[in-house]
């Protein structure tokens, strides 16, 4: 892990029980400086400075005729911060937290993440 990672055990619960649920081992924060997007198997996350949208790829899938079977889940929500996450078999995840809730408080994990397009 690189300088400036927190290990897991460092962080207050629920947070870190919630990460080590997922296999990560740490996490280090980074800034977004324009527009970040993050592949996953099932999931497109589009994740900018001040707010993220999660995009199922079932939906991204679907024809414009079918509505969006998770639509709550495409909509923007505020983000405090991001960190990547490594797991304990040195793939990437994302941890976000966003604004409601504590600092560190659970926020969302992505999944393994398997590309990465940076938009400035």
């Amino acid at each position: 892990m690189r300088h400036g990672t927190l290990l897991v055990d460092e962080l207050p619960e629920p947070a870190a029980s919630s990460l080590r649920e997922h296999g990560v081992v740490g996490v280090e924060p980074f800034i977004v400086g324009g527009e970040l997007i993050a592949f996953t198997a099932r999931s497109t996350w589009i994740i900018r400075y001040d707010r993220f949208m999660r995009m199922p790829v079932e939906d991204l899938e679907a024809s414009p005729e079918t509505p969006a079977k998770h639509f709550a889940d495409c909509q923007w929500r505020g983000l405090r911060i991001a960190y990547w996450a490594v797991t304990d078999t040195n793939e990437q995840r994302i941890w976000l937290c966003p604004l409601a809730g504590p600092s560190r408080g659970i926020g969302v994990i992505t999944g393994i993440v398997t590309d990465i397009v940076e938009v400035d």
